[in-house]
């Protein structure tokens, strides 16, 4: 599971306490407290996938997409039978380009011009998910 603690692993706080406001000395004596709470940011891990929308794929490729402040486009929703579904992209993922060219580049209108373009190749970030299949948020541990 993602209860543990893993390598590249951050600690955040100690027993609510920001472990970027603390000393060393103040960073020990939270640690060898009892009990502790610890928040814990998880490495994430970015996987990258390339997905070609052929000629044969409908130029509506199943995907709902939201821009975000990065000027990522963020997948809020993939149709059930879409194309988008049948190769594996889900909700979460991040569409960072579009034929080898970062997206956060491209306007809006140029964006959805070569979306809906065939052939095209996209690249997305899998967002990462637990065991459950839920998105992987910090994680809160008590000892």
């Amino acid at each position: 599971g993602n209860s543990g603690i893993g390598p590249g692993d951050m600690v955040v706080s100690i027993n609510g306490e920001d472990l970027e406001r603390m000393t060393e000395d103040q960073f020990n004596e939270q640690y060898n407290r009892r009990p502790i709470r610890l928040v814990i940011e998880k490495k994430k891990v970015a996987t990258r996938f390339e997905y070609l929308a052929d000629m044969n794929t409908d130029a509506k490729d199943g995907m709902t997409l939201e821009r975000n402040m990065d000027l990522l486009y963020k997948v809020t929703d993939c149709f059930k039978g879409s194309w988008a579904e049948t190769v594996g992209i889900s909700v979460g993922d991040l569409l960072i380009g579009v034929d080898g060219d970062d997206v956060h580049f491209m306007s809006q209108e140029e964006f959805n011009q070569r979306r809906s373009k065939r052939p095209v190749r996209f690249v997305l970030e899998k967002s990462q998910k637990d065991d459950s299949g839920k998105p992987v948020k910090d994680t809160v541990l008590s000892l």
